[in-house]
C-alpha cells in the first residue's frame, strides 16, 4: 500500500515544528521519527485502532507518543488525515475528518 499525506496533515507537522516548546533540531527529529512510524503503514495498514465511521468510510488513529494519527484505508491507499496533539480536543479531531472528507 502506499501511504498518502494530506495538505492539512502536513500543514499539522510544520505548525508543531514552528510552535513547540522543543528546539527546532529536536522538533524536527520528533516530526522525521513520527513520519518512518507512519511508514509502517503500508506493511501493517489495520496497526491502529477504529476511530469512527464517516460517510460508510472507517477511519482509524494511531498514536505516536503525544500525536494522533489519523487516517482512512482506500483502494490500496493509506490517506493521513491530520496529525494532532493527544491533548486537543476530540472535536478538533472530528472537525478534521469532516473537513477532509468533505472538500
Amino acid at each position: 500500500m502506499v501511504v498518502v499525506w494530506s495538505n492539512f496533515a502536513k500543514q499539522n507537522l510544520k505548525k508543531f515544528i514552528d510552535t513547540t516548546l522543543m528546539t527546532k533540531e529536536n522538533s524536527i527529529k520528533y516530526v522525521k521519527k513520527l513520519v518512518e512510524y507512519v511508514s509502517y503503514l503500508d506493511e501493517q495498514s489495520f496497526l491502529g485502532k477504529v476511530l469512527t465511521k464517516y460517510n460508510d468510510i472507517t477511519i482509524y488513529q494511531l498514536i505516536y507518543k503525544q500525536h494522533r494519527i489519523i487516517y482512512s484505508i482506500e483502494n490500496n491507499k493509506i490517506y493521513i488525515i491530520s496529525v494532532l496533539h493527544t491533548a486537543q480536543s476530540p472535536e478538533k479531531t472530528l472537525t478534521s475528518i469532516k473537513e477532509f472528507f468533505d472538500n
